[in-house]
């Protein structure tokens, strides 16, 4: 009788992680309502890395990203994206916002995204947040480096689970340099500590 039992539960067992084997499709947290100024630049960017291990089992994901950066850019925020990211099924990785780094008023560094996140609305799942590292010369923007930031959100929080994707251009120029270091490629996990966003 009691292998009967264990023949039973190790079945159900077994089962239970095929809950988590997809990625949950959800919505973007940001909808652009500003108007592209007219004398924005658009760039574009693109990526694909190797295979992530996720919560939601492995993922590989492809992403496009399109920015329009208006004349007067002065901090991220400033331009408007366009961005497209999915998994190998096809599964959206929604834009949840813009990463923006800086110093607080007791001279702590700062990260923040931007606009910020109403974590009660969040449903789990992997989000992307964008980081436009730009230097300015003379006011004007000089040059423009892109990095994606995954990141896993679960229970109403950012979880420890992040993956750092340099973008490479779509045009190479001296505006838009190719990266320094390569998208990831097959990680079996993430590992550090957890920085607060």
């Amino acid at each position: 009788m009691r292998n009967w039992l264990m023949l039973m539960v190790l079945p159900a067992a077994a089962g239970c992680g095929s809950l988590y084997d997809r990625l949950p499709a959800n919505a973007a947290p940001v909808a652009e309502k500003r108007a592209v100024p007219a004398d924005a630049r658009t760039l574009g960017w693109h990526a694909q890395t190797g295979t992530l291990k996720t919560f939601w089992g492995d993922q590989v994901i492809t992403l496009r990203c399109r920015g329009a950066f208006p004349a007067n850019w002065r901090e991220p925020g400033d331009e408007l994206w366009t961005i497209q990211a999915a998994n190998q099924d096809g599964t959206a990785v929604p834009f949840a916002g813009v990463l923006s780094r800086g110093t607080s008023k007791e001279g702590q560094k700062v990260t923040e995204v931007r606009p910020p996140l109403d974590f009660a609305r969040l449903r789990d799942g992997i989000y992307l947040l964008i980081e436009p590292q730009v230097k300015l010369a003379d006011g004007k923007i000089a040059e423009v480096r892109l990095t994606a930031l995954l990141t896993e959100i679960r229970k109403h929080g950012f979880m420890p689970w992040r993956v750092k994707v340099p973008l490479v251009p779509d045009e190479e120029s001296a505006l838009t340099p190719k990266p320094t270091e390569p998208p990831p490629g097959d990680f079996p996990s993430t590992t550090g500590t957890p920085v607060p966003l």
